[in-house]
């Protein structure tokens, strides 16, 4: 629990009010939160039980509750009377200028191939053919050719592209990865008051939310390092060079645990990943209230963390 917006990730927990505070048990014990410093309360667990008091006491207190469905996607939420959206928000997103527009896709699609460069500097490469992306144009197609291609050959993926044509083990990995940062982005981009549907580069499609694909590009890099770490461990506990069955069920749980406990570095400190998803979201929408990109933060992989998280793999 942090920052205002209380993710319940651990399965068949209770929430209740007491006092005006909310107050959550479960198995690893019972923390809480004082009620009015609550901006959301998403529920991310199955089994969870909330009281119509709480329920109450959280509308009141202008909170919102998002509920998800089984695979974690949000499926709906609950809102006070007077809130839909923000509405200086939405008129600037819905109107935004082209120049804005770009210039927040422009530092997006800056640290989406800074941060693959980092993840081949991760895999020590001989050279880093990224180089010339980051400190030239940025190319987002060209780089990413170039990026899977190393990032497919370094993890022995014999045949194996991100080309839509090829399924193979190590793209179903990195797909169910980003479904779940799908899902966690998404979560947020409802909290901070933006249209999922209304995106700055990506094109609106039916039962698409563009939005969500722009935000989480700079992540999938993140996502791509963590599945190093996780190969990398399982392959050295076994003969099995492709990974299935049960190892897909122990990658899920790792990826799960990895997109919520993985810390980033924020100015002096650092957080949790889920909760830096909530910072970069919320400084997206500010540059869509203040009409500037200058405010946007996006978080950076930091590869001497990453290093050190392939030592969780086994506990996983």
């Amino acid at each position: 629990m942090s920052f205002h917006i209380v993710h319940l990730t651990e399965h068949a927990g209770t929430v209740y009010k007491d006092r005006g505070r909310l107050y959550y048990k479960s198995k690893e014990g019972v923390r809480s939160l004082p009620i009015e410093n609550i901006r959301a309360l998403i529920i991310a667990a199955k089994g969870i039980s909330l009281s119509s008091a709480l329920i109450s006491a959280l509308l009141e207190a202008d909170c919102i509750i998002l509920h998800l469905s089984n695979k974690y996607q949000p499926i709906g939420w609950s809102l006070p009377i007077p809130r839909t959206m923000h509405q200086d928000i939405l008129e600037q997103q819905v109107t935004p200028s082209i120049r804005l527009r770009e210039a927040i896709w422009q530092k997006i699609l800056y640290s989406k191939i800074q941060n693959q460069r980092d993840i081949l500097i991760y895999l020590e490469l001989a050279s880093n053919p990224l180089d010339r992306f980051v400190d030239g144009k940025l190319d987002e197609g060209s780089a990413a050719r170039v990026y899977f291609g190393c990032f497919f050959r370094a993890l022995e993926a014999i045949g194996q592209s991100r080309s839509r044509r090829h399924r193979g083990w190590l793209n179903a990995l990195l797909n169910y990865g980003y479904s779940v940062l799908t899902s966690m982005i998404h979560r947020s981009i409802i909290v901070h008051g933006l249209l999922a549907n209304i995106g700055v580069h990506h094109k609106a499609r039916y039962r698409s939310y563009p939005l969500v694909y722009d935000i989480m590009e700079p992540l999938r890099p993140l996502v791509d390092g963590l599945v190093i770490n996780w190969v990398q461990g399982w392959m050295a506990l076994t003969e099995d060079r492709i990974p299935e069955g049960d190892a897909i069920k122990l990658f899920a749980k790792f990826i799960g645990n990895s997109l919520r406990e993985f810390r980033v570095n924020h100015e002096r400190y650092s957080l949790k990943l889920i909760d830096a998803m909530d910072i970069y979201v919320r400084s997206i929408a500010k540059s869509f209230l203040n009409r500037s990109p200058t405010e946007i933060w996006i978080p950076e992989i930091n590869l001497e963390k990453l290093r050190n998280y392939r030592f969780e793999i086994s506990a996983s």
